[in-house]
């Protein structure tokens, strides 16, 4: 049997967290804006970032003019997001079960977080 370590996941190190810009995804901020081109979303449509993080897609989408609602499963990103953004929703929640209702959103943004869901089968 594999011995199970219990630490602090990547995204959550100092060193990860200058490296990558706060982005805590390979591409960054240029690939979210590549994949943003092509949904072609219209000025005001509601778009939820699930496993938002602290926020840095979330600016960026209200940047674009769209309305922007941040989850996460994780407090101290949530805590983080609400720092870096003002009257953008942040909800808690994860991928297998999300706080929202069927279809209240034009689009959804989802960065390299299925792989930390807990049963990305379910999510």
């Amino acid at each position: 049997m594999i011995p199970q370590h219990r630490e602090e996941p990547l995204y959550q190190r100092e060193l990860f967290r200058l490296a990558s810009a706060d982005c805590l995804r390979p591409g960054g901020v240029e690939l979210t804006e590549r994949g943003l081109t092509h949904c072609a979303f219209g000025v005001g449509e509601r778009v939820a970032d699930l496993g938002c993080g602290p926020g840095v897609t979330l600016a960026l989408l209200a940047e674009r003019g769209l309305s922007p609602v941040g989850m996460d499963r994780s407090a101290a990103m949530l805590q983080e997001a609400e720092r870096r953004l003002s009257g953008v929703p942040l909800l808690a929640g994860t991928l297998e079960g999300l706080p929202f209702r069927d279809a209240c959103m034009d689009g959804i943004v989802c960065e390299c977080v299925l792989s930390l869901s807990y049963t990305p089968e379910r999510a």
